[in-house]
């Protein structure tokens, strides 16, 4: 369980770093998949690979591990 609680703070950290407070967060699922997603603009078409990379921040307070954790914790549990 400590993982998917890692995942989801991770999840809900970026989204709040990159969008504000006001954000809103949705988690849900379709057939075979778990989802969350947010209302911030996004990342950048061309940039979605780049955007998991370990270390890789677009902001100047950001250390670029949240999104690389989920995504290390998410291939693991496949």
């Amino acid at each position: 369980m400590k993982a998917l609680e890692a995942s989801f703070e991770n999840l809900f950290r970026d989204a709040v770093e990159h969008t504000g407070e006001d954000v809103t967060v949705r988690i849900g699922r379709s057939s075979t998949t778990l989802f969350v997603e947010d209302d911030d603009p996004g990342i950048a078409d061309g940039a979605h690979d780049r955007a998991f990379e370990h270390g890789h921040t677009t902001s100047e307070s950001g250390t670029g591990f949240g999104l690389s954790i989920v995504e290390t914790i998410a291939d693991a549990h496949r």
